[in-house]
């Protein structure tokens, strides 16, 4: 991601978002901290090019879904901010639990704002880093301070041990804050913010093949059965020269399709159900327009019982990309909730609506 515009615009903010009795000040003890949520102070643009009518749709949808500090205060300014930050993440190629530990961090210490004046300390921006991290100019970009951050957090915990050790204690190891408590019950909302704006972030709504932010189609040759990649150009047809052959060989499945990013890694990937074991095998993305080293593995098995098997990206509203599935014999849909890491949330395949036999197409 180019560093465009690192001219920031600074508005002085009286209020983003009035607190009233049910969405108190989370710190109200009298102390004005820059995590406070109903701070005022001096905020300077995350993005360049201001926000967009997505990120306001996003702000209404995480305000009915988050549960700790941000619940009711998330506006597309903020959207825009936690964007930025994830966007950061994504184009290092690190899984989105980076995102979620970076994304807790700036709820805890700016509300996900990116504060321009200096409530505490010299310190500044989404995750009031101190003079001692960089420029005023550096701290103030998004881009720049996640990275600042994700540097260290590599360092404190190489060999990507950050992925399973608590979000909290991986903030505080960063930020050594003198309120390490404060990040751990931020975790759960922090994980929410991400699971909604990652699959914008990775383009094409989640159905980015290739890595370039616009949405791709492929197709099945029906004499090799090699699978072909057309990249989308954005706008509404194909890129000069597309159409190659990435995937070869795909007689042995009798249903393909892509869920986008089942696994949580930034990637669309695809799910083939073999013709004889009718297991289903998911084929992980690289991000390029191809699959991981040793992709291929069966993650469920025996779905013989149904007809048509599709994806229709996230359908729970929890950021994980799911899979309905239509019984042959009673023609109900039934419902396989994805757990955002390559398989199904437990107790799930719930059947949701039912007798679907007036169609002989559904996706």
């Amino acid at each position: 991601m180019r560093l465009a515009g690192l001219a920031l615009a600074v508005t002085a903010v009286t209020s983003l978002i009035a607190p009233t009795a049910a969405m108190a000040d989370p710190d109200p003890d009298g102390t004005r901290r820059a995590g406070d949520v109903s701070t005022a102070r001096a905020l300077a643009a995350c993005d360049s090019s201001g926000t967009t009518p997505t990120d306001s749709a996003l702000a209404t949808q995480l305000n009915g879904k988050l549960t700790a500090k941000m619940r009711g205060y998330m506006s597309a300014y903020r959207v825009s901010c936690a964007r930025k930050v994830i966007e950061a993440v994504h184009d290092r190629g690190l899984h989105s639990r980076a995102a979620v530990i970076a994304i807790a961090t700036t709820i805890v210490e700016s509300s996900i704002d990116n504060i321009a004046e200096e409530l505490d300390h010299d310190s500044l921006g989404l995750f009031q880093q101190r003079a001692s991290w960089g420029t005023v100019a550096q701290r103030l970009n998004p881009t720049w301070a996640t990275n600042a951050f994700l540097n260290k957090m590599l360092s404190k915990y190489p060999n990507n041990t950050w992925m399973t050790a608590q979000i909290g204690q991986v903030c505080q190891a960063v930020q050594v804050s003198a309120y390490p408590e404060r990040y751990q019950p931020q975790a759960g909302d922090a994980q929410i913010i991400v699971n909604t704006i990652w699959p914008y972030v990775a383009g094409g709504g989640g159905r980015d093949f290739s890595g370039d932010g616009k949405a791709d189609v492929i197709a099945r040759n029906a004499t090799t059965k090699d699978l072909h990649l057309y990249r989308g150009n954005g706008s509404g047809g194909f890129q000069s020269g597309t159409g190659e052959a990435f995937g070869h060989n795909w007689s042995a499945f009798d249903i393909i399709f892509s869920p986008g990013d089942f696994t949580g890694d930034g990637k669309a990937d695809i799910i083939a159900r073999n013709t004889t074991t009718k297991d289903l095998h998911l084929y992980r993305g690289n991000g390029t327009g191809s699959f991981q080293s040793g992709t291929g593995e069966a993650f469920s098995n025996n779905w013989s019982a149904f007809d048509t098997i599709f994806s229709p990206g996230d359908f729970t509203g929890d950021g994980k990309a799911d899979i309905i599935a239509r019984n042959t014999t009673t023609k109900d849909l039934h419902l396989y909730r994805g757990n955002g890491t390559g398989s199904f949330q437990s107790g799930t395949g719930e059947a949701f609506s039912n007798n679907w036999s007036a169609f002989d197409t559904i996706f």
